[in-house]
């Protein structure tokens, strides 16, 4: 708007026109809230610093008293002249008008006819910005507390209940950010609080704890509770009434128990008291059937449970142990025929068995641990009582040169001294 309209718009309001400002009355450069001036300054201007550009524009207007039109105004095209009878144009009459019904107030000046019609419900007036940035400054307080009251009714209702049903503001944001910190801090110091009482009481505790375990059972139990007397005593002697009493003679003895004398036994030693009192002395003699040797050797192990002598040996003898001295010459106790022969480095060693009939009965003679070697006899060959076998050895699983010998009747095997004894002439 240039002077010259301002001059227009005094005469047809009826005011002095303005006179024009010197450079010293003439305040800063106050910001214009407009496109052009943004693109002039470096960058588009947001809208918060648009408003306050105008809020000090129209400071700057209040103070140096021109008056403000609205920005809407400042927007409006020039007014064509309308086809009715204008106004007359002219100085203003000194005489005085009719008073109206209502006096407008010097700050809001009445329009023009022309205006008047076009904006009839919204007149120009001037609005002080000490108002302007009172009304603002109550909208912002406003608009915090609503937010703070939504984010309070809305909290259960999950996010971006704090925000309300207003969109989304500045102040609303921040509003509801401030709150939440509070929030989160409350919360904060509230389990903090919880987890040092929760420790107070788990170490009250462990204490209590400790001190019911180390105080005895009867430390806190009183004569009264067990119901007798701290001072009372015990009657003994002929005072008390009813007592018995005993009366041992001088002569009687007192005898001093005797304990019963134990021994403990190895298993071998077991065996030995119930097979080491055997008697294995027999005698030679050149009938049918005959002892192995035609002389009385000793025996070292007899038929039955024992303890194992070696790594491999049984812990139950199956027969009958000749000791008569490495190299000793073994013969036949009776008439039969090989049955087998067998060199081996483990268990019977070198060994020969002989079959013979006795007495209706089917009954083999082993003949085991000889040495290698010196055994003649061959599967098949016809043998007589008396014949040579082989030499005293200590082939197979043996802890030193003997004859084991077995007797199998009917396939079971029997005791040989027994069987030899029954049988022999």
């Amino acid at each position: 708007m240039n002077d010259e309209t301002f001059e227009e718009l005094a005469r047809l309001l009826g005011t002095p026109a303005p006179r024009p400002m010197t450079d010293a009355e003439a305040p800063a450069a106050a910001p214009v809230a407009s496109a052009s001036h943004a693109v002039e300054s470096g960058g588009p201007l947001t809208r918060r610093e648009l408003r306050r550009r105008e809020l000090e524009a129209a400071e700057a207007a209040a103070r140096a008293s021109i008056p403000v039109a609205p920005p809407i105004a400042s927007a409006l095209p020039a007014v064509p002249a309308v086809a009715a009878a204008p106004a007359p144009i002219g100085p203003p009459a000194t005489s005085t008008p009719a008073a109206p019904a209502a006096a407008p107030a010097p700050d809001a000046p009445v329009l023009p006819a022309d205006l008047a019609a076009i904006f009839p419900a919204d007149p120009i007036t001037s609005v002080p910005a000490s108002e302007l940035l009172a009304e603002t400054r109550r909208s912002r307080s406003a608009a915090a507390r609503g937010s703070a009251r939504s984010r309070g009714r809305g909290s259960g209702r999950g996010r971006g209940s704090s925000r309300g049903r207003g969109g989304r503001g500045p102040t609303t944001r921040t509003g509801a950010v401030r709150t939440v910190s509070r929030g989160a801090s409350a919360r904060s110091e509230g389990r903090k609080l919880g987890a040092r009482l929760l420790s107070a009481v788990a170490m009250l505790f462990v204490g209590a704890l400790a001190v019911a375990m180390s105080l005895p059972a009867n430390a806190l139990v009183t004569a009264a509770g067990t119901g007798a007397s701290a001072d009372a005593t015990v009657a003994s002697g002929p005072s008390a009434a009813g007592a018995q009493d005993l009366v041992v003679a001088p002569t009687t003895t007192v005898e001093t128990p005797t304990r019963d004398g134990w021994n403990a036994l190895s298993y071998a030693q077991v065996l030995a008291e119930k097979y080491g009192s055997r008697d294995y002395t027999y005698a030679v003699s050149s009938g049918p059937i005959r002892w192995p040797f035609p002389y009385t050797a000793t025996i070292s192990d007899g038929y039955g449970p024992r303890v194992s002598p070696c790594a491999g040996c049984s812990s139950f003898h199956q027969g009958v142990d000749f000791t008569p001295g490495s190299g000793a010459a073994i013969y036949a106790i009776a008439d039969g025929v090989v049955l087998s022969h067998v060199e081996d480095d483990w268990s019977y060693g070198n060994n020969v068995v002989i079959r013979h009939q006795i007495d209706g009965q089917t009954v083999d003679s082993l003949y085991a641990h000889m040495q290698p070697g010196t055994c003649p006899l061959q599967p098949g060959d016809p043998v007589s009582v008396g014949d040579f076998v082989g030499l005293v050895g200590e082939t197979g699983e043996a802890t030193g040169p003997h004859l084991h010998l077995e007797i199998h009747v009917e396939g079971v095997k029997v005791d040989p001294f027994a069987w030899l004894q029954a049988h022999v002439s």
